[in-house]
């Protein structure tokens, strides 16, 4: 019978079975995206995500206490550069719209 292993990779420790243990939605199957940007006291809006923010590490704490006071199963961080670290990569990429991030 095909496969002949079972992948257990979704049942490794207990925070995954946990979000995937039934078809149930519930806040603790949550997983809520936060975008960190350097600062403190940061706060942009994303235009292409309305309602999402670039937050600095005080908000971060803020949303991260508001997570676990309304029993949200984690966050997944996503760091967004600075703006001193992006370089223009127009001669490169032929568009003076993307960028590249310093190392």
């Amino acid at each position: 019978m095909f496969p002949k292993t079972r992948l257990r990779r979704l049942r490794s420790n207990e925070a995954v079975r946990k979000i995937f243990s039934s078809g149930l939605p519930s806040p603790g199957k949550f997983i809520q995206p936060v975008f960190v940007i350097e600062g403190e006291n940061a706060k942009i809006a994303i235009p292409s995500m309305p309602g999402q923010f670039q937050v600095g590490t005080k908000q971060l704490l803020r949303i991260a206490e508001d997570a676990v006071c309304c029993k949200i199963g984690g966050l997944m961080l996503f760091g967004a550069p600075g703006e001193k670290k992006k370089i223009p990569m127009a001669e490169r990429l032929g568009t003076a719209t993307e960028s590249f991030i310093r190392p």
